[in-house]
């Protein structure tokens, strides 16, 4: 090792012999604060004053460039010998899986019958017989399965995927026999499916269950039909639409109904209106003439929801055209002579003018259009405020009329009211000089019942219970069947302290 006495080749030689092998820099910033003697100047390695420079002209020079002498990336290339160490390692790593077996020759020889003695044939013949799987023991369980003719909608099973939105319904079956009519059969379906996929997966539903009676082996002899809660077909409004689509729909309850042969007489599908007291109607569709007028009472009930039949409180029916004359309820239908029917209140009396009444020539098609009416609204002890009745098929409008000439009245609050929020819209009285008063009952949005008594001549008020009870027929809403709920409560309440208070005399 040589020595060096020169302080400025020292410095030089700790700043930049390691800067190729050092990546933080660190080695450059070693001696920083060291200032090297003025006169003598390091240049490249090579003292200043063996060249004749003077020391005084001289600064300081940086030292050579260091060039990299590496061919591949910034690695050192490796040496011969590590390369040659590795390919030994990596040959005795490969013989190590190889074995070598040295090939010896047999000094026993073996005979002809040694030889056939070790590969001698064997006869099997007493062999178990094979065990049979569960999917063999399972067909033949059932060698004759029957051809299910819808299974091609199959696919539209919900139950079959996963991750696909699927919808279920609940399907009654109207062919069933009663006893098993009232208990819906649940069926999911993929919400991409149209309404002829979901008759057609309820088919094969229906086939694989097994039921009773069988059905027919196409879809085309089958609709959907809206249904309430307990099963009954609500024949008011068609059927479904066999090409929509099921997502359109927001029913939870349908029906599975059989259409009709094309060469069946409508005749034998009567359709019975029954009118309510209240203005509204009800269309029940029957299957035969034979049936009973108690059955058809019976029918009633089930769709008015709001009339609760208790032991105070019973219901007839009577003749549309005949005003207090009950029917009896083993009568059919066809000696009734006639489809419109009225369900009014046992011991209770309906007057002709209402049976008679004009205002049914107002359609139920047109009941939705858009119509306004100048009638008055009655405010008790205030002076009645005329008003402008607005009614269409969504919404029941009260704007007030400013009376000129007229200040000390006061108009009446403008209001508008969904057919969802009308409760009621009955006829209160009927006066002698062509005037009449109904109450419309509705709901709030502070969910508070609110009633307006309204005045015009007779005629107009009975067309605007007409189109009113026609729309609250054709939208059921919640509002109503709550404001009948509490009516019914109250009248079996009056009946219970009536017949408490006679008990007690």
């Amino acid at each position: 090792m040589a020595f060096f006495d020169d302080p400025n080749f020292i410095i030089s030689h700790i700043r930049y012999s390691f800067i190729t092998s050092d990546d933080t820099g660190m080695s450059e910033l070693v001696i920083v604060n060291e200032d090297p003697p003025p006169k003598r100047i390091l240049s490249c390695g090579v003292d200043s004053s063996d060249s004749g420079l003077e020391s005084d002209s001289v600064e300081l020079s940086q030292s050579c460039d260091i060039l990299c002498d590496m061919d591949i990336g910034a690695h050192r290339r490796r040496s011969n010998t590590a390369q040659r160490l590795e390919r030994l390692k990596r040959e005795r790593k490969n013989q190590a899986k190889i074995k070598n077996v040295q090939w010896r020759d047999n000094p026993n020889t073996l005979s002809d019958e040694e030889r056939a003695n070790l590969f001698q044939k064997k006869h099997s013949t007493d062999r178990e017989k094979p065990s049979t799987s569960l999917l063999s023991h399972q067909i033949s369980l059932f060698p004759a399965l029957p051809n299910n003719p819808f299974s091609e909608y199959a696919k539209f099973d919900g139950n079959a995927y996963v991750g696909v939105p699927t919808k279920k319904i609940n399907i009654f079956l109207t062919m069933l026999p009663a006893a098993e009519r009232a208990y819906p059969m649940p069926v999911a379906v993929i919400v991409s499916a149209r309404v002829q996929d979901l008759v057609g997966l309820v088919c094969w539903q229906y086939t694989n269950q097994g039921k009773e009676p069988k059905l027919r082996e196409s879809i085309d002899y089958y609709s959907l039909h809206i249904a309430e809660d307990d099963g009954e077909v609500d024949s008011d409004f068609p059927c479904l639409d066999t090409r929509e689509a099921i997502s359109k729909f927001g029913f939870s309850m349908l029906a599975l109904v059989e259409k009709p042969d094309s060469a069946q007489p409508e005749e034998e599908q009567p359709v019975v209106t029954v009118h309510i007291p209240n203005g509204g109607f009800s269309k029940i569709q029957v299957e035969t003439w034979d049936i009973t007028i108690r059955e058809i009472l019976d029918r009633t009930m089930r769709r008015r929801k709001g009339m609760v039949k208790t032991k105070y409180i019973e219901y007839v029916l009577e003749r549309h055209c005949e005003p207090g004359v009950p029917l009896d309820e083993s009568m059919t239908l066809s000696a009734c002579g006639t489809l419109d029917l009225c369900l009014v209140r046992a011991n209770s009396k309906r007057s002709p003018e209402v049976a008679d009444d004009s205002s049914q020539s107002l359609s139920v098609v047109a009941a939705p259009l858009y119509q306004s009416y100048r009638v008055f609204v009655l405010r008790g002890v205030r002076p009645k405020a005329e008003i402008q009745l607005g009614i269409s098929g969504d919404k029941v409008e009260i704007d007030p009329v400013q009376q000129k000439g007229k200040f000390w009245s006061r108009p009446h609050k403008a209001a508008s009211y969904s057919i969802e929020a009308i409760a009621s819209c009955e006829l209160m009285d009927e006066k002698n000089k062509g005037k009449a008063t109904l109450r419309l009952v509705c709901l709030t949005a502070n969910h508070c019942f609110k009633a307006y008594e309204i005045e015009a001549e007779t005629g107009v008020i009975k067309e605007i219970i007409t189109k009113v009870n026609y729309l609250l027929e054709l939208q059921p809403s919640a509002a109503r069947r709550e404001w009948q709920a509490i009516r019914e409560r109250k009248l079996l309440h009056r009946h219970s302290f009536t017949f408490g208070s006679k008990l007690a005399s």
